[in-house]
């Protein structure tokens, strides 16, 4: 991997707090899977926040063959996303993500949908933590999201146990950068 950052674009937008709590734990979790820390890692991505699925696929579309990246990784929440590629039906994931490349066909660019949404991910935090699931604000998600990212790689596992989708996201992106 190169000395610039590695691009994730997202399609939530972040809380108003310092770190993206998505981004923080996918980062975590590929610092957990080169067996190194996450204070190590961290800067080795950089969290883009895009704010809906339609402007992360504009970008995906439009901004991505302009990035000089060599890398550049996408996250899409799939609740929804069949609704901007599809006029009808509910199509399988494995059918949004042929859409997706598709449609944004740079080879550069890796893109991974979770279960549902961000909010499946924070459920799964909380039920792995043994804490109630927090109310959908961003604050909330955020902190909570950030304080499993830097806290016990056990708790990261469990999320991701949970999550399979979140799991695959982080092992390929883990794969594709290792040092």
């Amino acid at each position: 991997m190169s000395n610039r950052s590695v691009p994730i674009l997202y399609e939530d937008d972040r809380g108003p707090v310092k770190e993206f709590g998505l981004h923080e734990l996918i980062v975590a979790c590929v610092a957990d899977e080169w067996g190194q820390d996450w204070w190590a890692v961290k800067g080795q991505f950089d969290a883009i926040p895009l704010k809906g699925a339609a402007k992360l696929l504009a970008a995906c579309e439009r901004d991505v063959p302009d990035m000089p990246d060599a890398l550049i990784f996408a996250v899409f929440d799939a609740d929804k996303l069949h609704r901007l590629l599809f006029t009808s039906g509910r199509p399988s994931s494995d059918e949004l993500l042929a859409e997706l490349r598709r449609r944004c066909s740079d080879p550069r660019l890796s893109m991974f949908l979770l279960d549902q949404n961000t909010e499946t991910v924070v459920d799964a935090v909380a039920d792995c933590l043994g804490e109630p699931r927090p109310e959908k604000r961003k604050l909330l998600r955020d902190r909570f999201l950030n304080r499993t990212a830097k806290g016990l790689r056990q708790h990261r596992d469990c999320v991701r146990a949970a999550v399979p989708t979140l799991d695959a996201c982080v092992r390929e992106i883990a794969a594709l950068t290792r040092q």
